[in-house]
């Protein structure tokens, strides 16, 4: 078997790389202390220096390829497939309705955790609990519990007082239209 340098030189930087995890050394410098009482494996100056270069190389990469994307727009390429684009949108026809089905596989997913969150699944008031919160159980004979059903009584009442039974505009409508006075006929 023949002796391969670049495997060696990788099982050396991998068993190095271990015993610097386990004895809570930097594996970037080789010096300080990893905090390692988190999980980390780099010394705080490092992993400073790691965001730095992180953040940097992620604006120069948002911006080469967005540079990318108009470039292909501009050759009428889809920017998805590679494809020419057979309609003047960004978008070829098949990627654009391969994003439609997405969206909407998507749209329904959303809309079903918000049901799950919202517990709109479970009919309101066949369950046992109330129909207006339900939270809590509903009172015997009723779909409500205790606390709606005392504040639906006291609005119910509230309403009750304002109403005025002689001004209501469908009875001045009535009186307007079956009153019995009589009617000359014009001949």
């Amino acid at each position: 078997m023949a002796f391969d340098k670049k495997e060696q030189d990788r099982k050396d930087s991998r068993d190095t790389y271990y015993w610097l995890k386990a004895h809570h050394r930097c594996t970037r410098c080789w010096k300080q202390d990893a905090y390692t009482l988190k999980g980390k494996i780099y010394c705080y100056e490092c992993t400073e220096k790691r965001k730095e270069e992180y953040s940097l190389n992620k604006q120069k990469h948002a911006e080469r390829h967005k540079s990318y994307i108009f470039n292909l727009i501009n050759k009428g390429l889809c920017p998805r497939c590679r494809k020419p684009t057979d309609r003047q949108g960004k978008i070829c026809t098949e990627c654009l309705a391969k994003r439609r089905v997405q969206t909407k596989a998507k749209d329904i997913e959303r809309r079903r955790k918000k049901q799950i969150e919202n517990n709109i699944n479970f009919p309101r008031g066949e369950n046992g609990f109330c129909y207006l919160c339900n939270k809590r159980p509903a009172m015997d004979g009723r779909k409500l519990c205790s606390e709606c059903y005392d504040k639906i009584c006291a609005n119910a009442a509230k309403g009750r007082e304002h109403i005025d039974y002689q001004n209501q505009f469908w009875r001045q409508d009535n009186k307007l239209c079956f009153s019995k006075r009589q009617i000359k006929e014009v001949r």
